[in-house]
């Protein structure tokens, strides 16, 4: 969802004249936290394939702790950040994500009826797990309505589905780089500073 985002946001920029240009002097704090959160979680998937065998554990009761300590490096990420607004509802977003995550013993719970409504195999399941972070949802899942719940298939060219949190991380990205582009500032000490101009 945050790469449709990304993608988004330089089409809609550029149709409202704004400049690539201008992402030069786009600015993140300890940007090595946010990308090394987004890519902390397939780890797990890259030691199954390429060590397939020779690890001592069973990759996928490593692979919550993972996806806990991606969606950590993220909120500190964005914590470092928030003096630019968007990222307020990014921090939001990631929050969401890992309260539902954590309440759920790593992984991210899903709506069985949306599944299955997707034409994903139910009977292919083994103990309710989808893959390495995602379960169904089921009568002991904690925080159901901060799971992914809304799916995308009639406004989306591909089957998705994602959570709240997913919405609010994606429209911060969104807003962060559509305003960059058309040069606008988003750090909160420009506008106050611009505002008492």
């Amino acid at each position: 969802m945050l790469f449709e985002a990304v993608v988004l946001a330089l089409i809609t920029g550029i149709i409202f004249k704004g400049r690539p240009a201008n992402l030069k002097t786009f600015e993140i704090k300890h940007a090595w936290l946010i990308f090394g959160g987004l890519i902390v979680r397939y780890v797990p998937k890259l030691l199954e394939l390429k060590f397939m065998g020779f690890i001592p554990v069973e990759i996928e009761e490593i692979a919550p702790l993972f996806f806990a300590v991606s969606y950590m490096m993220l909120i500190a990420g964005c914590a470092f950040n928030l003096d630019q607004w968007e990222m307020i509802f990014v921090l939001s977003g990631v929050v969401l994500n890992f309260a539902v995550v954590i309440a759920n013993g790593g992984y991210m719970p899903v709506s069985r009826e949306i599944l299955e409504a997707s034409g994903y195999p139910l009977n292919e399941l083994k103990n309710a797990r989808i893959d390495m972070n995602h379960i169904l949802t089921g009568d002991d899942t904690r925080l159901r309505f901060l799971a992914d719940n809304i799916p995308l298939t009639r406004l989306y060219p591909m089957k998705k589905i994602i959570s709240l949190g997913d919405i609010l991380m994606s429209a911060g990205v969104f807003m962060l780089i559509f305003r960059r582009l058309r040069g606008r500032s988003s750090h909160l000490r420009n506008i106050n500073n611009e505002e008492g101009a």
